[in-house]
């Protein structure tokens, strides 16, 4: 006994509106899927990318605490290099409430303004250089004129060049570098107000996003 199975019904069928219209629906939702996937993946990257630079610039405001209380003259270190989070926070708009997001927009804000200042008071370091060179060269003539010696109407070649020596000592041994307090008390304040995202449940959401 033959078990004869007709087929026909199919043509008919693929060739409806049902079936064309089923197609677009499945297509479209398996596109959906990739879209959703693919925003998916594209949040955890993210996610690691501004938890790292958030990690980093807390580092970096820790050390810029202590440039502050110190007495060292070092450059205030860069406490943002890359803002993460002003290119992709939209994606994070379901994650986190208006007060988290917030607070996490008023961190990365204070962060730039940080930056900002340290520059100003780094660049004072290298206007004060230029000043004492400037002085360097004005005050040669008065060592030139201070080792002339009246008795041979000569300059003497030994006495200058220690006067030129002294001089040049005391001004390369001296560590004072002017900086206005202005820029100084800004950066203060802005790193008294900023909160550590890390230690808070903001930071928390980013471990559990970033995974």
């Amino acid at each position: 006994m033959k078990l004869i199975i007709d087929f026909s019904w199919l043509i008919p069928f693929f060739s409806s509106n049902f079936f064309v219209g089923f197609s677009t629906f499945i297509t479209g939702l398996a596109a959906f899927g990739v879209y959703l996937w693919q925003k998916n993946d594209k949040k955890i990257n993210a996610g690691r990318v501004i938890l790292s630079e958030i990690r980093n610039a807390e580092l970096k405001l820790d050390q810029v605490k202590k440039r502050i209380k110190g007495t060292t003259y070092e450059d205030f270190p860069s406490v943002l290099p890359i803002n993460s989070w002003a290119k992709f926070s939209f994606l994070f708009a379901n994650d986190f409430d208006q007060d988290e997001l917030d607070k996490i927009n008023t961190f990365f804000s204070n962060c730039q303004s940080i930056d900002e200042m340290a520059n100003k008071d780094n660049n004072f370091f290298w206007i004060t250089a230029e000043e004492r060179a400037r002085v360097v060269q004005q005050q040669l003539p008065q060592i030139i004129v201070a080792a002339f010696d009246a008795t041979t109407n000569l300059i003497d070649q030994n006495k200058l060049n220690t006067l030129k020596q002294t001089f040049l000592d005391t001004v390369s041994n001296e560590t004072y570098a002017y900086a206005p307090k202005k820029t100084v008390n800004a950066i203060t304040l802005l790193v008294d107000s900023t909160t550590k995202i890390t230690e808070t449940p903001i930071g928390e959401k980013f471990k559990k996003i970033a995974k």
